[in-house]
């Protein structure tokens, strides 16, 4: 299991690394799921690829980004996927009524894979569309999970000690 204050690189088995950069410091920006080629190409923002977990006890953590970022895995009332944010700390504690969607554990489904699954119940797909180096990473249902098992690697995600 990860531990507490060490940093990763959260890739998906389908080998798309999580970008949860900001841009002029905005409270709220997409997280996106990059290619390897497109995070080598943007090594001066390797803070948004580098991840830590904060135990929040229970099972639960805050996935942050070494840049300060969190990740939000909010729904807004969807059933299909929705945009993963990467959020300031002043606005994840200005949002505290949302908290579940800021908590998130790991699902080990084995071989040091697993689902990235918020409190609220929605998981972290990273997949891409026609071999984009860019493309948003989104939080989706249990149900849109099941019925997208073709795409399993991108939602299995391994961290990488850094």
């Amino acid at each position: 299991m990860a531990e507490t204050g060490t940093f990763y690189l959260l890739k998906s088995k389908y080998g798309r690394y999580i970008d949860m950069r900001h841009e002029n410091s905005e409270e709220v920006f997409n997280v996106q799921s990059v290619t390897k080629k497109h995070m080598k190409k943007c090594s001066g923002a390797k803070g948004s690829f580098l991840v830590e977990l904060i135990d929040q006890g229970e099972g639960f953590y805050y996935l942050k980004s070494k840049h300060g970022r969190y990740l939000d895995m909010r729904h807004e009332e969807s059933d299909d996927g929705f945009p993963v944010q990467s959020i300031t700390e002043n606005h994840l504690h200005s949002h505290s009524g949302a908290n579940d969607a800021f908590l998130i554990q790991l699902i080990d489904q084995g071989n040091g894979y697993y689902y990235l699954k918020s409190k609220q119940g929605r998981y972290l797909d990273m997949r891409q569309e026609d071999g984009e180096e860019v493309f948003p990473a989104e939080s989706i249902t249990e149900s849109h999970l099941q019925n997208s098992l073709a795409y399993n690697d991108s939602f299995l995600v391994k961290l990488k000690k850094q």
